[in-house]
């Protein structure tokens, strides 16, 4: 019998149903035929790129192709020769909103201050009355203007000036009855989002504020996380929900939003109270072709392949070895890389798909099969299963990789006869990875198998001899 094992993750309420991990790992299905149709595969490592300080960033962008990123409370640029250079101080401590222009980075710390830095003048507080009367909640670019949005209230800078703000230059309330939460731009679309609706906006000249609500293109789902709302698969993603709904996490397709959470991302999401989902942010890149979207939890990183519309989990390790939440505290494209800043740190990585480990330290990568069952109460007898993966990865010639396995007859509740196999020293290419006699089970089995090493990982295959 196959046993499935990329099905990505997903816990069910009832753990006899599912209790599916995969973490670390990415279920891939190939487009064309081959010895077999799906597999395993290990996400991107990390190596060092730079450092920017000590603390942890607070968020990353661009201004005309250079990276910029909020660590603690000093805004660094990241250049090229991977050297940081410190550009000033940033207020607060939580995460910031940030948008450019051809010429200015805004930085807004949502409803403390925000900043604007050019080349040319360098860091600089935002004092305009007008802005500090109104203090932004989010910040958003289109069409020489900075977007900012209260909790009742768009509103703009002067043209190609984000220190500069007209008393005339806000939408009105009777447009905007949401409570706002986020402001955004889509393939040069604005859309301002709210608690219960997102809506759109457009140019339109002799109007005082110049811009519009588009009528009939109200989108009837809000946006419950500010930082969540971000360009994904040439459109956008948010976590939010209708009126009266249990936030998910939805792709909006041009029309209207499509759910791509599922059951078990939408249990994890239940669990936050209001406060709590407030705080989740979104990331995302594109890799051979998928484009990945990192939900950010507190404590979990759960991740979503537009390509499989599959999720996996990404953990780390902390400083003492245990495991610890996804690092990656953003990412940003720059000089022909991915560059991710850090949570634990100040440091500035660089994804590298041909390296295994974060920073040096090698990832751990559990993943486990749906619980395989018969119908009748009669018990399941198993004896010879095999895993085949990728071999003969070993790097030095003393280095040994092992995959462990491990069972549970409980719905993964409890799990026995942890035991491991060799997967080749370097140039083993031919050992295979067999377990005899695995006993009997009544009704129902499922196995865990976990990857700890920082060699190459990929798993192609998985059976077991049932009657």
């Amino acid at each position: 019998m196959k046993l499935p094992f990329t099905t990505g993750y997903y816990i069910d309420e009832a753990l006899q149903n599912a209790n599916v991990e995969c973490t670390n790992a990415i279920p891939v299905i190939y487009s064309i035929g081959g010895i077999q149709k799906k597999k395993l595969r290990a996400p991107p490592g990390i190596e060092l790129f730079g450092t920017a300080g000590t603390k942890k960033s607070r968020g990353q962008w661009a201004l005309d192709e250079i990276p910029y990123t909020v660590n603690g409370n000093n805004l660094y640029r990241i250049n090229e020769d991977q050297t940081t250079t410190d550009l000033g101080t940033i207020a607060g401590s939580g995460r910031v909103s940030m948008a450019s222009s051809v010429l200015e980075l805004c930085i807004v710390v949502p409803g403390v201050t925000g900043y604007i830095y050019s080349v040319a003048g360098g860091l600089t507080e935002i004092t305009d009355a007008t802005y500090l009367a109104n203090l932004s909640l989010d910040v958003a670019f289109k069409d020489g203007f900075f977007f900012h949005v209260t909790s009742s209230k768009l509103f703009k800078s002067n043209l190609n000036d984000g220190l500069t703000y007209d008393a005339l230059d806000f939408a009105s309330a009777e447009v905007l009855p949401d409570k706002i939460t986020s402001v955004h731009v889509s393939r040069n679309q604005l859309y301002v989002g709210g608690v219960e609706t997102i809506e759109p906006f457009q140019a339109v000249t002799g109007s005082d504020f110049g811009y519009i609500r588009v009528n009939g293109a109200v989108i009837p789902m809000g946006v419950k996380a500010v930082h969540s709302m971000i360009e994904f698969a040439r459109t956008f993603a948010f976590v939010g929900g209708a009126k009266n709904e249990i936030p998910s996490v939805y792709l909006f397709t041009g029309s209207t939003p499509e759910r791509i959470a599922s059951n078990a991302i939408d249990l994890l999401i239940a669990e936050h109270t209001d406060d709590q989902l407030k705080d989740i942010f979104c990331t995302t890149y594109a890799e051979r072709g998928n484009f990945m979207l990192n939900v950010h939890f507190k404590n979990r990183t759960m991740t979503y392949d537009q390509q499989t519309g599959l999720w996996h989990e990404r953990t780390s390790k902390d400083v003492n070895g245990l495991q610890t939440n996804w690092r990656v505290n953003g990412i940003i494209s720059a000089y022909g890389k991915t560059l991710v800043a850090d949570n634990q740190s100040g440091r500035i990585g660089c994804f590298n798909k041909d390296l295994y480990t974060e920073y040096g330290v090698s990832v751990k990568r559990p993943f486990s099969t749906i619980p395989f069952a018969k119908q009748d109460d009669s018990r399941v007898y198993l004896s010879d299963m095999e895993i085949t993966m990728q071999t003969g990865t070993g790097t030095t010639d003393d280095l040994e990789p092992r995959i462990t396995r491990e069972f549970s007859d409980d719905g993964g509740r409890t799990f026995y006869a942890n035991t491991s196999r060799s997967l080749g020293k370097k140039g083993q290419y031919k050992i295979r990875q067999i377990w005899k006699l695995e006993g009997s089970a009544h009704k129902q089995r499922m196995y865990r198998f976990t990857h700890d090493s920082p060699t190459a990982f990929e798993v192609h295959d998985l059976q077991v001899d049932v009657r």
